[in-house]
């Protein structure tokens, strides 16, 4: 057992880090389209 723990905590991890580049990544969408919507809406 204690051969296989170190791996999945190793991919744990990983997933978290991917875990935070998607919740960065959609973070930083939603802000581009808040700001595309804030200047379609400011057009004449």
């Amino acid at each position: 057992m204690k051969k296989i723990l170190p791996p999945v905590l190793e991919e744990l991890l990983l997933v978290k880090e991917m875990s935070i580049q998607i919740a960065s990544a959609v973070e930083e969408q939603s802000s581009v389209s808040e700001e595309i919507s804030r200047n379609v809406h400011n057009l004449p």
